[in-house]
């Protein structure tokens, strides 16, 4: 009998660890869609009609040089962490070239709308790190914008609609100018011609100073509400897993990156024909696992 009742609180106590083992991967699922409706919700109806503009615009410019338009996002599918300081890596592609530094014997190669569609198929770098979380977080899925984001990607994104906007049109200008460099229907003048039309327009659009941009004030407050209004929707129990998803990702995308590494160059290999330098690739993947450590580290603090 005291066996009994000793097994029987032991089974009490550790309910809500199996519980979290078992569930949580679905409550932070709900979590992160939770969070990012609320976020969309409030300024993403400005980043939709932005990103109706920003199309009309760049079909315009590349329309009146009779060159073909990319093909670009029409809605918004997530925030993009941008990369700071890419100058100490070795650019895989370079003005629309493969970089000899990063392909060797590339000898100008160039880097073609079908290499890019290639790579953008064979893309599973996604499908290791979620195999990888899911020991942690069983029943873990990738959420409805596909990225993990956390306090920092909404945070760091703007003040307001108004520099959302301003970043959409960026964002935007940027994409155009690199399809630029592997167009196949645009002449050098003509591209010339394209780039200046895009950089009018937007410049005109881009009117919020870089000061407000950079007033994050506002916008801690605001994710920091609609984070812990959706924590209260959650489990208790899930809490802590909600908390550390940033740091169970980090840790999957280290001990994952061997793995990673192999599938990028064997992607690379076969879209472009040529093997990466591995020692080029795994610069670049420090690099990144880094950045997106860190910004999972100061993610953690921004409420607190």
């Amino acid at each position: 009998m005291v066996v009994h009742h000793l097994l029987v609180k032991i089974a009490f106590v550790l309910l809500p660890i199996a519980y979290a083992r078992s569930e949580c991967g679905t409550d932070v699922v709900k979590y992160l869609d939770c969070v990012d409706e609320k976020y969309t919700s409030t300024l993403g109806s400005k980043i939709q009609d932005s990103l109706k503009e920003a199309h009309q615009i760049i079909n315009r410019c590349f329309a009146a040089s009779s060159c073909q338009a990319p093909p670009l996002p029409k809605k918004r599918s997530g925030h993009a962490r941008g990369r700071n300081k890419r100058s100490p890596l070795v650019e895989p592609v370079k003005d629309g070239v493969l970089n000899d530094e990063y392909f060797p014997g590339a000898n100008g190669k160039v880097f073609t709308e079908q290499m890019g569609i290639c790579l953008q198929k064979k893309s599973g770098e996604g499908k290791i790190v979620l195999q990888c979380l899911r020991k942690k977080l069983p029943g873990f899925e990738y959420p409805k914008s596909g990225l993990i984001l956390l306090a920092t990607d909404y945070v760091n994104g703007g003040t307001d609609g108004s520099s959302q906007q301003n970043m959409v049109y960026a964002g935007m200008a940027e994409l155009s100018k690199q399809y630029l460099d592997i167009s196949t229907t645009c002449t050098a003048e003509k591209a010339s011609s394209v780039r200046n039309c895009i950089a009018e327009a937007f410049g005109k659009k881009q009117s919020e100073s870089l000061e407000k941009i950079m007033q994050t004030g506002y916008m801690k407050t605001f994710w920091c509400k609609i984070s812990s209004e959706c924590l209260a929707k959650s489990n208790a129990e899930c809490a802590e897993s909600i908390k550390h998803l940033g740091s169970y990702t980090c840790e999957c995308l280290r001990t994952e990156k061997r793995t990673i590494m192999d599938k990028i160059a064997k992607d690379y290999e076969e879209c472009t024909g040529l093997k990466p330098n591995i020692s080029a690739l795994d610069n670049e993947l420090n690099h990144e696992i880094s950045s997106a450590c860190f910004s999972y580290e100061k993610s953690l603090k921004i409420c607190s």
